[in-house]
């Protein structure tokens, strides 16, 4: 019995990992969409913070995809891009 609950364990683990890497990769390409936009509109992180209310390392953070952010920051982040909320979500 012993050994079947360590399988278990162990595929649950795999399981958990396989969804931090997904989401880590869907930050990364929301991330770069995100910075791509930015540089297109020549703003820095500070202004865009500014117009988006966010801290320029948090912006940082989502851009290298080492977050991935709340609805909210991304409805705020695409208003400030003068975008559509749709397009950031959108698959490339």
């Amino acid at each position: 019995m012993t050994k079947s609950w360590n399988f278990v364990r162990c595929e649950a683990n795999k399981a958990k990992q396989e969804v931090r890497v997904a989401s880590r990769n869907k930050g990364v390409n929301l991330g770069s969409k995100i910075k791509k936009m930015r540089r297109a509109q020549k703003m820095t992180y500070e202004e865009l913070g500014a117009e988006s209310g966010l801290t320029p390392d948090t912006i940082r953070e989502i851009e290298r995809g080492e977050i991935l952010p709340p609805v909210s920051s991304l409805i705020k982040l695409a208003k400030a891009l003068q975008i559509d909320s749709g397009d950031l979500l959108s698959e490339e």
